[in-house]
């Protein structure tokens, strides 16, 4: 859901795009049955961004330090700042908040008896958590910020590769409900592992 919310409109074609690119660097299998392999090349997915239009380095300008422990936890801290001079606010939004999040993506294989491809652990595969900071509202000076989350899963297999996500998700507060502008958050796989 975080990445429909926020992706541009060709996400899913530039997530077709690196598939297929894995799908040939399987040169072991023949073709038309090539495995999809994202734990032999992580760096497909390293620094991608999740809404094109809106990368985090132009939407974000402010000082923050995030860390990434071992794949497992993830942690965002801020400077203090001013979200009308430290991010790409459009029009209409009144509050944003920070999102940062762990996804497992397993591994695909081709399997002849379904001619499909299936996934290598699919009980692992798309394992997530996510943790958001509170609705902030644009005018305000915003304080140091701490966000941090981890997941309780254990070690995953090889086959398994881990990303890490931060982005900042964009609202409009009418009387009492949150409605997300769409299109104009920005989302940004920060570490592959």
């Amino acid at each position: 859901k975080l990445m429909q919310r926020i992706g541009d409109g060709g996400l899913a074609a530039r997530l077709v795009k690196v598939s297929k690119s894995l799908n040939l660097e399987d040169t072991s299998s023949v073709r038309g049955q090539r495995h999809i392999l994202l734990s032999n090349n992580k760096s497909a997915l390293s620094d991608f961004e999740i809404n094109i239009d809106n990368p985090l380095e132009r939407a974000v300008r402010l000082s923050y330090q995030l860390n990434s422990y071992e794949g497992r936890r993830i942690e965002l801290v801020t400077s203090p700042f001013f979200p009308k001079e430290s991010l790409n606010i459009p029009n209409g939004a009144t509050h944003f908040r920070f999102v940062i999040g762990i996804g497992y993506v397993c591994d695909f294989k081709y399997d002849v008896n379904t001619d499909s491809y299936v996934a290598n652990n699919p009980n692992e595969s798309l394992t997530s958590t996510v943790a958001y900071s509170e609705y902030l509202s644009v005018a305000d000076v915003i304080m140091p910020i701490e966000l941090s989350t981890e997941t309780n899963c254990p070690e995953p297999p090889s086959s398994i590769t881990i990303l890490h996500v931060m982005g900042v998700e964009l609202y409009k507060l009418i009387g009492s409900r949150w409605e997300a502008i769409q299109g104009k958050g920005v989302l940004k796989i920060v570490y592959v592992g």
